[in-house]
């Protein structure tokens, strides 16, 4: 299984990120990392599993229905430095 972590802007109605992990932990210290970096805005941040990218756009269409092309597959740099510091 693999886990999935998207950031969604609920006012603009758009992912601004999306990761994927095959390690669970990393996953979460993601989602942690997200939900710090996003304090006080309209944002949704999520920790979903499923066998694939293509289950996943299936099961939570939701997150990938608009134009998500400016950010989804692309952690913000200030995620990717809070988890890339996390320890294992």
């Amino acid at each position: 299984m693999t886990s999935f972590v998207i950031a969604f802007d609920r006012t603009l109605g758009r992912s601004l990120s999306l990761e994927e992990f095959t390690d669970p932990a990393a996953a979460i210290r993601c989602r942690l990392a997200a939900e710090v970096n996003h304090v006080g805005e309209d944002v949704e941040v999520v920790l979903l599993s499923a066998l694939n990218r293509a289950a996943l756009q299936r099961s939570h269409s939701r997150y990938f229905d608009s134009d998500s092309s400016s950010g989804a597959g692309a952690l913000s740099r200030d995620v990717a430095h809070l988890v890339s510091e996390s320890p294992a």
